[in-house]
């Protein structure tokens, strides 16, 4: 008697593929170094919206403690049938004890993703998953970066933007998206195909996976433009460094106190070029009320567009930035006495004063 034929060794794995049974999958996974099986979960496997649901085995060949067995597989959809060939290896056997086969490592194909840094877990067709173990490492390793210099605030967090996370899938066709449970953004979802074990492995570059901001997002998001304007608004300078609004002319030597007047926030969202940036741009300008010291010099009033960059950090909260005074060229001041408006310039003597064109 041989309880464990080649072909029987390969319909054990056979049927787990078609049933998605993830158990089965994992214990007959090649290592990968380089990629995570965290994707190899029975919801995942069943809910893929292109995967193996049949299958007839062709023929098995044996060379010695080497046997192949050849089978042909049906998916769902209707799609094109495929070839799926495994190898089993002989184990044991003697004049009175048959030879048993067990099946070889099955190298799953690898697909890699761009995963934003303010992303704490994977969505596979809808399921949680966690981040491969190499991807939360270096997530965290940028939120700690970006805490220890908290002067370079945004700005690192849209240097470094995004960490990869490189999966081992079944064949199928999977809607892979980037998530985080604070609720404040939410995954767009990507279509990630993987092939037969054994196909040719294609050149692709990875699948970047970003995400957009909910509606408690935005709000967030305003709030925290809203707190960097009461952060400029502290300054006693004519021409606080770093804010959108400043005295036409004043050195930023001139003392005084800010007064915000009117506090737009609200606006339009764009992608501000990265995977979890966003642009806030209000559809109107903020003003606010210049009062200089002593009592011998004027009020002065300013409009100021409300534009600034806002990104999920890897805590999952939401950061804001005015960006350097680059993004002033669309500033606008007003003329306290006639009202009328101008366009906020650099001094090209000094490019710490602003002077209205």
């Amino acid at each position: 008697m041989n309880p464990r034929t080649p072909e029987r060794a390969a319909r054990e794995y056979l049927d787990a593929l078609v049933a998605g049974d993830a158990g089965v999958l994992r214990e007959h996974l090649a290592a990968a170094p380089d990629a995570s099986p965290v994707g190899l979960v029975d919801a995942v496997l069943q809910g893929a919206q292109r995967r193996v649901t049949g299958y007839d085995v062709e023929g098995v060949s044996i060379s010695g403690d080497t046997a192949t067995v050849t089978s042909t597989v049906t998916w769902s959809g209707g799609a094109k049938p495929g070839t799926l060939s495994l190898t089993a290896h002989a184990e044991g056997g003697g004049p009175l004890r048959a030879r048993s086969w067990v099946l070889d490592p099955v190298a799953l194909q690898s697909v890699s993703v761009g995963v934003p840094l303010g992303a704490d877990h994977l969505e596979i067709g809808g399921v949680e998953v966690p981040l491969p173990e190499a991807t939360e490492q270096l997530r965290a390793e940028a939120g700690t970066a970006v805490a220890e210099d908290p002067d370079a605030g945004v700005a690192a967090l849209l240097q470094a933007d995004m960490t990869q996370a490189t999966l081992q899938l079944p064949p199928g066709t999977y809607e892979v998206a980037a998530a985080s449970r604070g609720g404040l953004v939410q995954g767009i979802p990507r279509t990630i195909r993987t092939l037969l074990p054994g196909a040719p492995t294609p050149t692709r570059y990875p699948e970047t996976l970003a995400m957009a901001l909910t509606a408690e997002g935005e709000a967030e998001a305003e709030r925290a433009v809203g707190d960097l304007v009461a952060q400029c608004a502290v300054s006693t300078s004519a021409a606080p460094e770093g804010c959108p609004f400043a005295v036409p002319g004043a050195a930023a030597t001139e003392q005084g106190s800010w007064e915000i007047l009117s506090e737009p926030w609200s606006g339009t969202f764009t992608d501000a070029g990265g995977t979890s940036s966003w642009l806030l741009t209000a559809e109107e300008s903020g003003s606010a009320r210049f009062t200089p010291q002593g009592a011998s010099s004027q009020e002065e009033t300013v409009a100021f567009p409300v534009r600034a960059t806002v990104v999920l950090t890897p805590e999952g909260e939401i950061a804001a930035s005015w960006g350097g005074r680059e993004d002033w060229s669309n500033a606008v001041c007003l003329d306290a006495e006639t009202g009328d408006q101008g366009i906020a310039l650099e001094d090209p003597d000094d490019p710490t004063v602003l002077r209205c064109g």
